[in-house]
């Protein structure tokens, strides 16, 4: 009997023992990938920020660079303009593509004649790669409206017309994303539920109102949150239409555009160290903006009790 209980025990062990070595297995990667690609990265962008690029070697550089960040926040249009863009492309992510893209997922949900057609529709830029796209919009704008409408060609070209045109790209073509999430959060909601709101005689949109945001509002505030948080690191589209080069107008620039031609524009590593402080600065301000907003939407956002 005692045989029997000690290779039991044995055997116990070592489940546990596998159990922990696969547990550890399958962490180690990610794991890795955290300690180096985030906390490495992210503890050297704000080493980094406190120096400077100087004959090949980065030296002390005291606050200076932080200065220099709230200095072409007075003096640089780019970066004037980056304040005011980015601003829209949250309003716009938020305020327009967001309900848009709760609309048209219920739309889909419900069945409707027609909502197939209206999926294939908008889930062809997820299936046919993004530069294609860009191609036909610049064509459709620089082109086709000056044979409909009489429009200039230079549309895509000039300052006042420039970015909005890419913030319409933008909501438009970020709508299928948005709705593959928000159809399989729908796909979760108790259909009870929501024949029995039928049968009170709610109609489809109190149904939405009532039953279906309550339910799928989690996923709408993993959506707003992502939206504060991505303020200073969305770039639109701006980036797949004008690479980094000069095409681009300073007036149509993003937080995330200034960013990416920081770093990727330029040969030289001499605006590493601003890129670096820039991301210090942001990253204090968007973190508690964040998680206020969390705490807000959770606290007074629809309840499904």
């Amino acid at each position: 009997m005692e045989k029997i209980s000690s290779k039991k025990r044995q055997k116990d062990w070592k489940n546990i023992v596998e159990t922990y070595v696969f547990f550890a297995v399958i962490l180690v990667v990610p794991l890795l990938q955290f300690v180096v690609f985030y906390i490495g990265a992210n503890a050297n962008s704000v080493i980094m920020s406190f120096q400077r690029y100087e004959n090949g070697t980065y030296v002390a550089n005291g606050l200076n660079n932080y200065v220099e960040l709230f200095e072409r926040f007075g003096r640089d249009v780019k970066v004037q303009s980056s304040v005011i863009n980015s601003f829209w492309q949250w309003l716009f992510a938020v305020g327009i593509s967001l309900p848009l893209s709760i609309l048209v997922s219920y739309y889909i949900f419900l069945r409707i004649p027609g909502s197939e057609f209206f999926k294939v529709l908008l889930m062809l830029p997820q299936i046919i790669t993004n530069i294609v796209f860009v191609c036909i919009f610049r064509t459709l704008f620089e082109n086709g409206l000056v044979e409909l409408f009489g429009w200039s060609p230079i549309v895509m070209r000039v300052a006042p017309t420039q970015f909005w045109i890419l913030l319409v790209y933008s909501t438009f073509f970020g709508l299928a994303t948005n709705m593959v999430l928000y159809l399989g959060a729908m796909s979760g909601v108790n259909q009870s539920t929501i024949e029995a709101a039928q049968i009170d005689g709610m109609g489809v949109l109190g149904r939405l109102w009532h039953v279906i945001l309550p339910a799928i509002w989690p996923t709408v505030t993993v959506f707003i949150m992502a939206g504060f948080a991505g303020y200073f690191t969305n770039q639109g589209a701006t980036f797949s239409f004008f690479g980094t080069g000069t095409q681009a107008k300073d007036e149509s620039y993003t937080f995330g555009y200034w960013l990416f031609v920081l770093v990727n524009g330029t040969k030289s590593e001499a605006e590493y160290p601003l890129a670096s402080t820039a991301g210090v600065v942001f990253t204090i301000i968007a973190v508690p903006v964040t998680l206020l907003s969390k705490r807000l939407l959770e606290k007074f956002g629809p309840r499904e009790d």
